[in-house]
């Protein structure tokens, strides 16, 4: 496949061009070795805000060696400008390997991805549930864990609330779109689709989450005597996922 990949004609086209030029570039280094390329993400489930958002790629490869990773740092001051995060490079070996313990990072990748050159290894990837329900469990109780700290850590500050919340949903949203794949319910590609659901299938409170969504993406910026009252507020509906999600352990719902 060439680096003017068919599958560019369905991104904006502000991006287009970054993508071609890190596609030629990436393709140049060691070519023998790469077996597929692959964009994730916010710009691959079509909610990538210009500006604002990162551009993820993986980059599957038979082999990773230390050169190979020179070559790659003699483009990142240009990638990093243009946006585009430190590629995530795998080998195959490494793929199968490591869906045991991340299998929801491969989980979102897989459901929402555009292959951009060779192979697509995610396609036929299993997830196994029982892995999936314990890293959702860990995840979901440790950003309860690591936001009451960072409270603490930040004194409270609306500056530091402001930083605090959008880090914590963007942890806790693919926890949610995995919670919905254990419980057979319909995943929504975009969060926003996610967070709309969140009572129906989980009981819990999604306007905190919404508002934070809206503060991520720059589409609201509430008032600084505001940010403590949305910092309670998300901190009960994040409180209330967590105990949702022992009880429906309990009850046998989660693998």
């Amino acid at each position: 496949m060439s680096s003017s990949s068919p599958m560019l004609s369905q991104l904006p086209e502000e991006v287009r061009g970054v993508l071609r030029r890190f596609l030629s570039q990436i393709k140049k280094i060691q070519p023998e070795h790469t077996i597929g390329i692959i964009l994730y993400g916010s710009l691959a489930r079509g909610e990538y805000v210009i500006g604002r958002s990162n551009i993820n790629v993986c980059v599957f490869l038979k082999e990773i060696t230390a050169d190979y990773l020179g070559q790659c740092a003699t483009f990142q001051n240009e990638w990093g400008k243009s946006k585009i995060i430190p590629p995530l490079l795998l080998t195959e070996n490494d793929l199968q390997a490591s869906v045991k313990l991340f299998p929801l990072e491969y989980g979102e990748m897989k459901d929402s991805h555009l292959l951009l050159d060779g192979q697509d290894l995610l396609g036929a990837l299993p997830i196994d549930d029982q892995n999936l329900a314990r890293q959702c469990q860990q995840e979901i109780f440790g950003n309860l864990i690591r936001l009451r700290q960072q409270c603490i850590e930040g004194m409270g500050k609306s500056e530091a609330l402001f930083a605090l919340l959008p880090i914590s949903l963007t942890a806790l949203l693919p926890c949610i779109r995995g919670l919905y794949r254990l419980l057979n319910k319909p995943v929504s590609p975009k969060y926003d689709g996610l967070l709309n659901q969140l009572q129906v299938y989980l009981e819990v409170d999604p306007n905190p989450f919404h508002e934070v969504w809206l503060l991520k993406r720059g589409m609201a910026s509430p008032g600084t005597h505001e940010f403590p009252r949305l910092f309670q507020r998300y901190l009960v509906s994040l409180e209330a996922l967590h105990h949702r999600v022992q009880r429906l352990t309990e009850e046998g719902q989660l693998s």
